[in-house]
């Protein structure tokens, strides 16, 4: 027998080798209970918001709906909200501020719409008003407003999932005694589509107060609501209502109407710091500020026709009448913004980028024309002094022998003229925008004799190039 235990020993040590790589093998993880099992990564959800107050009425102006956007847009900002303002909006700017909203919504995300200001309903209608509309009866209302309704269809055509529209817009009828019928009170009740929670001032057919202090009663408590971390968006606004009918002493009640299949949270998740979940399942928590939220924003709306746009004289794309362009992540502080279109008067201007806003710039787009005025190139005999060149009496540059200068002008007629007193030498053209081209006119002199003649692009790029012409800068445009 003592022969045969180192066997023995030899076949136990086999079976225990065979057992632990075998399929009876315990899953080495169960050995170490105290090990973190890595969990499954958070999707962050984007929070893209508009927010619009228009107070400067020329009928019946409000006092707080700008100051209500400017304090909803920081409140927003701090929950993680990328938001665009816009305030004091015509109805084109409305219009563009909802496209590029629309376009935003469209790469996922939670959508948010907020509006102060004049609204009101017609045959059931809800309409919101924008500053500067001239509506003599409501048969014109839909032609000069923006309709409610265009808002939840951008939103829900965007399909991005989950959206909130807030109403702080339920004021008097501004236009209603000029009006035949004089108009309903209030707003009209709306039914929100699927994934969608509309939040008004007050109830249907009422009317909201707008406020003896800094912020309308409505927006007012709204804002302490998203101070509260913690509360679903059902809880803000039921937050909001008690507020508001305490302090109206039950004259207003705000009113909603909600399709959310989902909990959404504009601060910190649930109550226990949990993250909030939307409808599609991802974490809708709100986030420390971003880098993204350190920058700001241009947007760039044309009117006449498409235009390129320049900042800091780099090109950042083209503006289209129909579609702003709209630049993000921008660099705080000022900036040279540069619009130019062929044949239109390039618009050149100081724009200010504020971290957290996208600053809104309007330009009408107004047709020009380009003129190029040159000396013909003589090196064979002396050339006097140099030449003036006029445009309506404004000098714009002089000129020596083999020196050009190009400007712009805005479309119209002048008179070019070309002036060499020490001589007593000067001509002068009729000019006008007949032609929708470039113009070039060039400087003949012959002894005691100066004569301005147009030529073609072609013979200006043959004389220019064969004799080397310099550019002199112009100024003083007329």
């Amino acid at each position: 027998m003592r022969h045969a235990t180192p066997w023995i020993l030899g076949l136990f040590l086999c079976l225990n080798l065979l057992a632990s790589q075998g399929p009876f093998a315990q899953d080495p993880r169960t050995l170490r209970p105290q090990q973190e099992v890595a969990q499954p990564a958070t999707t962050q959800v984007a929070r893209i918001a508009l927010v619009i107050g228009n107070g400067g009425y020329r009928e019946v102006p409000l006092k707080n709906p700008p100051q209500d956007a400017r304090a909803m847009a920081g409140a927003l900002q701090a929950c993680g909200f990328q938001v665009q303002v816009l305030v004091d909006g015509s109805l084109p700017q409305m219009e563009a501020a909802l496209r590029v909203f629309g376009q935003r919504l469209k790469a996922g995300g939670v959508g948010l719409f907020f509006y102060a200001g004049h609204g009101m309903q017609v045959r059931g209608t809800n309409y919101l008003i924008p500053v500067g509309a001239d509506i003599g009866d409501e048969d014109e209302i839909r032609f000069k407003a923006l309709d409610a309704n265009e808002v939840l269809a951008k939103m829900e055509s965007a399909g991005n999932g989950l959206n909130l529209m807030v109403l702080d817009a339920c004021r008097n009828n501004p236009f209603g005694r000029g009006w035949r019928r004089g108009g309903a009170e209030g707003l009209a009740q709306m039914d929100a589509p699927t994934g969608t929670y509309i939040a008004f001032a007050t109830g249907p057919g009422r009317t909201a107060s707008d406020g003896s202090g800094a912020n309308g009663l409505y927006t007012q408590h709204l804002l302490e609501a998203l101070q509260q971390p913690g509360l679903k968006v059902e809880e803000v606004f039921k937050r909001v209502r008690m507020g508001v009918k305490q302090s109206s002493h039950d004259q207003q009640v705000p009113w909603d109407s909600s399709s959310l299949t989902g909990e959404f949270y504009f601060r910190g998740g649930a109550a226990n710091g949990s993250p909030g979940e939307s409808p599609l399942g991802m974490n809708t928590r709100m986030t420390a500020p971003s880098t993204q939220l350190m920058k700001g924003g241009l947007q760039v709306a044309v009117t006449g026709t498409e235009a390129k746009v320049f900042l800091n004289f780099e090109l950042k794309g083209v503006a289209k009448p129909d579609e702003p362009l709209l630049l993000a992540g921008l660099s705080t502080g000022a900036a040279r913004l540069s619009v130019e279109a062929p044949y239109y008067t390039p618009v050149k201007q100081i724009v200010l980028i504020e971290a957290g806003r996208v600053h809104q710039v309007s330009i009408p787009m107004k047709k020009a024309m380009k003129i190029t005025v040159y000396r013909k190139p003589n090196i064979f005999w002396y050339t006097p002094g140099e030449f003036g060149v006029f445009l309506d009496e404004h000098m714009v540059a002089s000129l020596k022998n083999k020196e050009f200068t190009t400007f712009i002008v805005p479309s119209g007629s002048y008179t070019l003229e070309i002036r060499q007193p020490s001589y007593g030498l000067e001509t002068q053209l009729k000019v006008d925008n007949s032609v929708e081209k470039p113009r070039f006119f060039r400087i003949d002199i012959e002894h005691n004799f100066v004569g301005l003649t147009e030529v073609t692009e072609e013979t200006w790029k043959i004389e220019s190039r064969q004799y080397g012409s310099q550019r002199v800068e112009s100024s003083n445009q007329p």
